[in-house]
């Protein structure tokens, strides 16, 4: 502030807490690497030159107790993803389900539930038109050359209903 007032400028602008001279300044400064190797100094944050060796095992070793704790995080999931595939599988007598979509399984498994909803109410339509074929969840709805029937993971059942019926 006393650098603004040599020059004439204003100071209206400054905050009030900027005005206080007592602040505290006393840090740890951290200079560039290169000052401490032209000082023959030890930068106290300095890591060890020493090459981190990373194997498969010790990767494994690292990382195994966050693998399981996510394992278990995620297996309710699992087991309603493979009872729901079950149940459609036989109930429907498709050859496959699949997910091929970017979205990871928690997507997958709200797919197979609002496809369950949907097949609460049309049981026996979707009976007749999936049974045989392979049932795919992906990015898009239709047809594939494959005579797969894919439906958008994005679409609501409704949109997935009126495409079936076309494909009936």
């Amino acid at each position: 502030m006393k650098i603004l007032n040599c020059f004439g400028l204003s100071d209206a602008h400054v905050t009030p807490e900027s005005h206080d001279d007592n602040q505290n300044t006393n840090r740890p400064i951290d200079w560039h690497p290169s000052f401490y190797t032209a000082m023959n100094r030890e930068h106290s944050h300095r890591r060890s030159n020493k090459p981190i060796i990373l194997t498969l095992r010790s990767w494994l070793r690292k990382n195994i107790e966050r693998a399981r704790s996510h394992q278990e995080g995620v297996r309710y999931i699992q087991d309603d993803i493979a009872r729901l595939l079950h149940k459609f599988q036989t109930d429907l007598g498709l050859k496959a389900i699949r997910f091929d979509s970017v979205w990871g399984i928690q997507h997958f498994r709200g797919c197979l539930m609002s496809f369950d909803r949907l097949f609460k109410i049309h049981t026996h339509f979707l009976k007749h038109v999936l049974k045989g074929k392979t049932l795919v969840f992906s990015n898009c709805t239709g047809v594939s050359r494959l005579g797969e029937v894919v439906l958008s993971s994005e679409d609501v059942p409704q949109t997935w209903i009126t495409m079936l019926k076309s494909v009936h």
